[in-house]
């Protein structure tokens, strides 16, 4: 399976191995693709190379769809996640706003120790 031109690039690394000194090749294939102007590559976390293929076109196809793609969409974290419902919540003028502040509240301290 091969990946359409224009479409991103599929590769495994290599590196020179620090004792040795001879040239290796990574175990897992990576990603390179660009979405507005911007290369993003990607470890597809995958020895096997038609998934990493799977995983390029999934990520072009997102998007070209106008879908938010990145690594960085994996390392979301609660406060960013907590502070955008707090947003919404502003902003739709919702009545439930102090019961959604309490509920944060009590998440941040479940998940403090993790």
């Amino acid at each position: 399976m091969k990946a359409a031109r224009g479409m991103g690039n599929v590769y495994q690394p290599t590196y020179r191995d620090k004792r040795t000194g001879e040239r290796r090749t990574c175990a897992t294939w990576w990603i390179v693709y660009s979405v507005n102007g911007r290369r993003i590559a990607e470890n597809a976390h995958s020895t096997n190379r038609a998934d990493a293929v799977r995983l390029l076109k999934k990520k072009t196809g997102d998007a070209a769809v106008g879908r938010p793609v990145g690594p960085e969409l994996d390392r979301t974290k609660l406060d960013e996640l907590l502070a955008m419902v707090e947003a919404n919540y502003k902003a739709n003028s919702r009545s439930s706003l102090d019961r959604a502040q309490q509920a944060a509240n009590n998440l941040r301290a479940f998940f403090q120790g993790e």
